[in-house]
């Protein structure tokens, strides 16, 4: 790989980062307030937190943004450790919809189409009253512009550069322990550039080129799960200890949830593999339905793992309205 190709891979992820985060911002600027009015009035029981959660999570398109408001919320006395246990939980499952936007790019090039709509991100941008609707347009486009050149990028490695990383990587094995240091690369690049957006665009890469299999991309975008717990955490360390509790608690969920995904993993994956039609196979050759492998595997794991920790959060009982009926 020359110097110059590895340039535009830095600058199509780049521009994949800004997108989401002036995605992410605008769109909060556009809620303002109402974000907050969601938090605080769909947060009665622990299913309603969980789809204020989810709901604040796609609006927003960051759970990591989310997690932050909410513990915010906590330190201020204005959500219960429950209440914002569950929040999280929710906010987890609302950021899987951004693997779906990014499988969708990679098999149908929606970066092609985005050209339209920054004529009118930039009308938008100079009407005051629009102007963080065209701020979020153009983080749209700008994602999906990133997208697309990291997809045009992969179609342009030369095949013996595919060839040698591919050996490189199967070196490792595909055993457990192989999955583990995979997992704790994904944690580490989530924590270093605090975007786990960036982190499934590279494991969509590099799973379609057949650079890694797709038990190692699995093993990379659960790692990111550990990742931004500890951005969450890294974000609670100056708060209060009710803050601090439910940073951590949402640490122990999320590690208690890769671990228990970790030790099915070969039978998950396989399992997800024939939803999307994708024979599972160490030797297989990467395509496209990759992308929709790890959309869908990064979907199915935050529900299963909602659905199971959900239960273990105790509602104080004058929320206990919906769950405390017989």
């Amino acid at each position: 790989m020359t110097v110059l190709a590895f340039l535009k891979l830095l600058g199509c992820l780049s521009l994949l980062m800004y997108g989401m985060k002036l995605l992410s911002e605008g769109l909060q600027k556009m809620a303002g307030n109402r974000l907050r009015h969601v938090l605080d009035t769909l947060t009665t029981n622990r299913l309603s937190a969980l789809l204020s959660g989810a709901l604040v999570a796609l609006i927003i398109q960051s759970s990591t943004a989310t997690s932050v408001m909410t513990i915010g919320f906590v330190h201020a006395g204005m959500f219960s450790f429950a209440q914002a246990l569950s929040v999280i939980m929710g906010a987890s499952v609302g950021n899987t919809f951004i693997a779906w936007l990014m499988a969708a790019e990679f098999n149908f090039s929606l970066s092609d189409y985005v050209y339209p709509l920054l004529l009118i991100a930039i009308c938008l941008i100079y009407s005051r009253e629009k102007r963080s609707a065209g701020e979020s347009l153009f983080g749209l486009c700008f994602t999906f512009l990133g997208l697309g050149g990291l997809y045009a990028f992969a179609a342009e490695i030369d095949p013996i550069v595919i060839e040698q990383t591919t050996l490189f990587f199967s070196a490792m094995g595909e055993g457990y322990g192989a999955f583990a240091v995979f997992l704790f690369i994904g944690a580490l690049i989530t924590i270093l550039v605090q975007s786990s957006a960036a982190l499934m665009a590279t494991s969509m890469i590099l799973c379609s080129t057949g650079i890694l299999s797709i038990y190692c991309g699995v093993a990379l975008v659960m790692g990111e799960n550990i990742g931004r717990a500890i951005l969450t955490w890294n974000a609670a360390s100056s708060a209060g200890l009710a803050a601090k509790r439910t940073a951590m608690a949402q640490l122990v969920f999320n590690v208690f949830g890769v671990t228990w995904a970790f030790w099915l993993f070969p039978i998950f994956v396989n399992e997800i593999c024939q939803l999307v039609h994708y024979e599972a196979h160490p030797t297989a050759p990467g395509h496209n339905n990759l992308a929709y492998v790890l959309a869908a595997f990064h979907t199915c794991f935050n529900i299963c793992n909602v659905v199971l920790f959900v239960w273990f959060i105790r509602q104080p009982p004058e929320q206990q309205l919906f769950f405390s009926r017989k």
